[in-house]
């Protein structure tokens, strides 16, 4: 883990908690403020690995193989092997999302039990909102979000073709992009632009992510009909 970024999101993080109003109105001091920060972070990165964890078990309950877990201040990943055209795919994909609204629930219900103390109660209020966030945007229809590997899922099941449902799942996440990016300009147009420019900025970022996923997995499909191709010689 790079210590650079991980200063960058902590610094994001207090600066988020002086201007949300929900906490700014605490009136919290800068030391508590800090600590805050710190326990918040620390707990996000938690929740980034029990996301990947709940993968790694619904992988295994299915009997499909990973490849373990990879957590940054980037975010994590969980590489799942195969190609397999079935619904266990999309349950594991599923269990990602369920995790981080559990995790939501149980840090709500810290924030209600610690609510008179400052720290506790704000870090615990501030992870049960992200971890809501969290849950919702990876259940997008985007890939490589959990939403993308869901309809791909769903339409490889239903074709029995792993590569075309890829490349549909991939065509249906642009588009769903796409749309967010238009209302993104026309919210700006019309002066709504704390909505728009998130919109547009989210949509514009997962977009180039996508096609970054997309490449790579078409860059996989390539070497392995030329490995294939290699061994039938």
């Amino acid at each position: 883990m790079n210590p650079l970024f991980a200063a960058i999101e902590l610094i994001i993080i207090f600066c988020l908690l002086q201007v949300l109003p929900s906490v700014a109105d605490r009136g919290l001091h800068v030391v508590d403020s800090l600590i805050i920060s710190f326990l918040v972070f620390a707990g996000f990165l938690g929740s980034l690995f029990m996301h990947e964890y709940a993968h790694v078990l619904a992988a295994r309950m299915m009997r499909l193989p990973t490849n373990g877990i990879t957590v940054s201040v980037f975010g994590a990943y969980t590489s799942v092997d195969g190609k397999a055209c079935t619904p266990k795919v999309a349950l594991v994909a599923l269990a990602g999302p369920f995790m981080n609204i559990f995790l939501g629930a149980v840090f709500y219900a810290g924030h209600i039990a610690f609510r008179q103390l400052d720290i506790a109660g704000t870090a615990c209020f501030c992870l049960a909102v992200l971890n809501g966030i969290f849950s919702v945007y990876n259940l997008l229809p985007v890939m490589p979000l959990d939403g993308g590997f869901v309809v791909r899922a769903a339409c490889c099941t239903a074709s029995r073709d792993w590569w075309w449902s890829t490349r549909l799942s991939f065509n249906i996440g642009t588009g769903f992009l796409l749309i967010g990016i238009v209302a993104g300009i026309i919210n700006i147009l019309f002066n709504n632009i704390v909505t728009g420019g998130f919109f547009l900025i989210l949509g514009i970022s997962l977009l180039k992510h996508e096609r970054l996923a997309y490449q790579q997995m078409s860059a996989e499909r390539f070497l392995s009909v030329l490995d294939l191709k290699g061994h039938e010689k």
